[in-house]
């Protein structure tokens, strides 16, 4: 089926770190933009166990927002994002045009690989899922899903700078998925969608500290780790 943005898709010419870029999104969605880039939602500490340009895993990518940011704030930067849904995808790959170093994967990463029929929901491009919340809508269409870990594992990395998941609900299933691997990584920035899954997440990183956390409601929020043992080099 042809889906449609929730909203028109405006522009915005956006200056950040002396940096301007014309980012593109549905209009009623310019909130994310606050989040992102004046809020500093995904900001990250200056610590780090590897030195080089930060290697970023972004499962959710949207359309680009946090990769535009990262790239913004560190130029040197290699992305891999990961975006399912048709309209974002087009949107993410019109946004990062400019950018080198951000690559983009026209399917989700879940805990096994399938086809899934992904909810659209009506009012935030950013809130599609496959599984089914309050607010969804009936319009839905099928998307690749790839197994987390045979992704990781398939582009050779042992180490990763930051994880971001924002997959409206799938975001215990891909940290399950990556398991031992998630030792490696020094940051992971995750959304959770409920209190449950907020404290089997706390669980999932045992070996990680927080040191930013943001809740927009009781049961939605952005919690934002970094591993203990960089922790454990800077006392």
């Amino acid at each position: 089926m042809t889906l449609s943005s929730p909203s028109e898709v405006v522009q915005l010419k956006l200056t950040y770190q002396n940096q301007t870029v014309n980012i593109n999104f549905p209009k009623d969605e310019g909130f994310l933009v606050k989040e992102i880039f004046e809020q500093d939602e995904y900001d990250i500490l200056p610590h780090r166990s590897h030195s080089g340009p930060l290697q970023i895993f972004d499962i959710g990518g949207n359309i680009g927002l946090f990769a535009i940011y990262m790239k913004m704030k560190y130029p040197e930067s290699n992305i891999y994002s990961f975006e399912p849904t048709p309209n974002n995808l087009v949107l993410f790959r019109t946004n990062t045009e400019s950018f080198k170093g951000v690559t983009v994967r026209p399917y989700g990463l879940y805990n096994q690989e399938k086809e899934a029929v992904l909810y659209i929901h009506p009012q935030n491009s950013g809130m599609n899922s496959i599984k089914t919340f309050v607010g969804s809508s009936v319009d839905t269409t099928r998307v690749r899903l790839k197994d987390a870990a045979t992704e990781f594992d398939k582009m050779g990395f042992k180490h990763l700078d930051v994880l971001k998941i924002d997959t409206e609900g799938c975001e215990i299933e891909i940290l399950e998925s990556l398991g031992y691997r998630l030792a490696d990584i020094d940051y992971i920035l995750v959304e959770y969608h409920s209190e449950t899954d907020r404290r089997h997440i706390d669980h999932i990183l045992k070996d990680f500290h927080v040191y930013s956390f943001r809740a927009v409601i009781l049961g939605l929020g952005t919690v934002s780790y970094i591993n203990s043992r960089l922790l454990k080099k800077i006392q």
